[in-house]
């Protein structure tokens, strides 16, 4: 993400927020660190160029927000809704985010790394240029997802669904995906090793034998 050396910071969040409502204009060039915000609606809201440090979001809403070169760092996001939202040149560094809703959303260049995601939910979503590194994502739903140049680097990916998610090209190795449920006809073009490729054949109802 392209960051300014200068921010805002620590300004009232809330009047920060109503202001951008009113004006119409996009929350830029801030930073918010250590904070608990509870019960603030974000959505339909455009973000450039900002920073979340520390901050614990409670029953918070994004939903349809326009995020560009964007951080969130060591934040819980648990449960917070993100859905039909655009993202470009975010990160999601050291956070929980259980639960997250990621649904119909549009993702490019974004990072997530270190973070625990487990139920996680990207179904219908549109993700280009992921990288998802040592993430802890067990349960998670990919169902009608579009993925391209999407990596998955030593992730916890235990009982997730790939349903009607073409898995083309996507490299599963260093991953754990026991567990997963996948559409038999997606797996086509999928980069797995001898023990996945065992334990997906279980699903075409091939036995293998010592």
């Amino acid at each position: 993400p392209a960051i300014p050396n200068v921010f805002e910071e620590n300004a009232e969040f809330q009047k920060l927020i109503e202001k951008s409502i009113d004006d119409g204009c996009a929350v830029k060039n801030y930073i918010v660190k250590n904070e608990f915000l509870e019960n603030i609606d974000l959505s339909g809201l455009e973000f450039s160029k900002c920073v979340f440090e520390n901050v614990r979001f409670v029953n918070c809403s994004f939903r349809k927000t326009d995020l560009v070169d964007v951080i969130f760092k060591g934040c819980d996001l648990s449960n917070i809704n993100f859905s039909e939202s655009t993202m470009n040149r975010a990160e999601f560094k050291g956070c929980k985010a259980v639960g997250i809703h990621l649904t119909s959303v549009t993702m490019n260049h974004i990072l997530f790394s270190e973070c625990q995601c487990n139920y996680m939910n990207l179904s219908h979503a549109r993700l280009k240029n992921i990288d998802f590194d040592t993430v802890t994502m067990a349960s998670s739903v990919f169902n009608e997802t579009k993925l391209k140049q999407v990596e998955f680097e030593k992730c916890d990916l235990k009982q997730s669904e790939f349903l009607h998610t073409p898995l083309v090209d996507i490299d599963f190795c260093s991953s754990d995906i026991s567990g997963i449920q996948v559409s038999v006809y997606d797996l086509k073009g999928v980069i797995v090793n001898v023990y996945q490729a065992a334990e997906l054949a279980k699903l075409i109802g091939v036995r293998i034998r010592d």
